[in-house]
């Protein structure tokens, strides 16, 4: 779990007259998915306003006060918010079939393990130390999360699809689509279970942007049992935790070299040269 800062992004100073005004002449535009996207974000320190020229948003849900800083460089976060993320290494889920020698990618296993890393990282929320009250109170309000994955390159490029080619693409979709809809489906089972993050509201929780991307089956279960996270996707950099998992390649990236050099402290036990297979 992090927490950030509010001083980073390309910003300049607005009086908080001036940030309004700014605000309401914002001029959204279509993104290459056809949604409204909008490049401009207000973010409110004890000194005045900002202006970041350097996000987009998506309407992912209606909890959110509308104002976004940039917290942290894996997501965009309401004020006093914390990033509480995990990763599938994906290269783990590819297997050879032992007929055919043919590698495949075991969605049946992956799948299966998603509603195990939901439950974990909701149970971090209650367990986790925060530095400030205020902290503690939004973290517990949307018991947000960011699942994601690493290792994407690697895994499909293993399959025999090159990277960006549309076999790459429609296998990406394909486990991208399998963690959304396994993870949101694992956090109405813990709805169930523990109930609903406290700010949930049915009616405008199923009119934001992204929940209406959802399959029918999974809002009409979010309708009738809640959920009990209000966010539960985010596919970090993960450029550190790729070296700790075998030196896969990072995130959704492709891979950039085959070998690079770290150094390290004296006395350290770590090596100076990695080297991906």
């Amino acid at each position: 779990m992090g927490f950030g800062r509010v001083d980073v992004g390309r910003r300049r100073r607005l009086d908080a007259v001036g940030a309004r005004r700014l605000l309401r002449r914002r001029r959204p535009y279509q993104g290459p998915d056809g949604r409204t996207v909008v490049g401009r974000h207000l973010a409110q320190d004890p000194d005045g306003w900002e202006l970041n020229n350097g996000l987009v948003r998506v309407q992912t849900n209606t909890t959110d006060d509308g104002i976004l800083v940039a917290n942290c460089g894996e997501q965009p976060l309401p004020p006093h918010g914390a990033c509480l993320l995990g990763s599938f290494n994906l290269v783990k889920y590819v297997h050879l079939d032992p007929n055919t020698n043919i590698p495949y990618f075991d969605f049946v296993q992956f799948e299966a393990d998603i509603p195990h890393a939901v439950r974990a990282l909701d149970n971090i929320i209650d367990g986790a130390l925060y530095p400030l009250p205020q902290q503690a109170e939004e973290a517990k309000n949307k018991r947000r999360m960011g699942i994601g994955v690493t290792g994407l390159a690697n895994a499909i490029e293993f399959l025999g699809f090159p990277y960006g080619s549309k076999e790459f693409v429609s296998m990406e979709r394909q486990i991208l689509v399998a963690l959304r809809d396994t993870a949101y489906n694992a956090s109405v089972d813990l709805a169930i279970e523990k109930g609903s993050f406290p700010l949930f509201d049915v009616d405008k929780y199923l009119e934001a942007g992204f929940i209406k991307t959802l399959p029918e089956w999974l809002r009409t279960r979010i309708r009738t049992y809640g959920i009990r996270n209000s966010h539960l996707l985010s596919i970090a950099p993960t450029g550190t935790i790729s070296f700790t998992a075998d030196y896969v390649s990072s995130s959704v990236e492709p891979v950039f070299e085959y070998q690079s050099k770290t150094i390290c402290a004296r006395n350290s036990n770590c090596r100076g040269f990695f080297k991906s297979i």
